[in-house]
């Protein structure tokens, strides 16, 4: 997975099937697929989807840095507990914003910004909080990781209207280094995942999405 579809949280880890491996889930509120994205918002610019997001808190949202600098707040809403990034849900425009002091687009290192909503989040079983990794806990390399989002399903395809989600695995951080090293500089920030023959990762679901261990 490239930097610049990198994600922007990782959730504690969870038993997955065996059955659902490397699978792209797209009917909406599919069994699978309504629980494990609860956590996961549309970003709305000027009313429009631009980006994921992932619910920390009542009314905080982290998404990518890319996403939001250079913008004001009242530019920006988000859309939870819906499959679809155009209606349903509880929509509420962002209230504050701050992005990561060290990002820039040269290395798109510290790609991370925090969304403040001008009132909490309702939550219920659609509507939830993600459950973050410990500081300094270590995700095993090959682990299984959920990718969510609204991305476009082929390279310069279109992006669809209801959630997608794919699982994929966690590549080792030196063997991501070595693949990349003639194109982007891999920070221990990042979080490599993806298959070697390719079509599925953060760019085919979605350029600020959940994903989950």
């Amino acid at each position: 997975m490239i930097k610049s579809c990198k994600s922007v949280i990782l959730s504690k880890p969870q038993r997955q099937s065996n059955k659902s491996k490397n699978t792209i889930l797209v009917n909406t509120y599919s069994a699978v697929l309504y629980m494990r994205t609860v956590a996961q918002v549309s970003v709305l610019y000027r009313g429009r989807h631009s980006c994921g997001g992932t619910i920390i808190g009542r009314d905080v949202v982290v998404t990518a840095a890319h996403c939001v600098v250079g913008a004001n707040p009242s530019d920006f809403q988000i859309r939870a507990g819906s499959s679809s990034s155009s209606q349903g849900g509880q929509v509420i425009p962002v209230g504050d914003l701050i992005w990561h002091p060290d990002f820039s687009y040269t290395d798109m290192d510290s790609d991370i910004a925090i969304l403040w909503l001008s009132w909490p989040l309702e939550f219920n079983d659609a509507v939830k909080q993600v459950k973050m990794v410990e500081a300094g806990e270590e995700i095993d390399d090959s682990s299984l990781t959920v990718v969510t989002g609204w991305g476009n399903m082929a390279e310069g395809g279109g992006y669809p209207p209801t959630l997608q989600k794919v699982m994929i695995p966690k590549v080792n951080a030196r063997v991501c280094e070595e693949a990349y090293s003639a194109i982007y500089s891999i920070s221990p920030r990042m979080l490599c995942a993806g298959v070697p023959e390719g079509g599925k990762d953060a760019c085919q679901v979605n350029m600020q999405q959940l994903n989950m261990h």
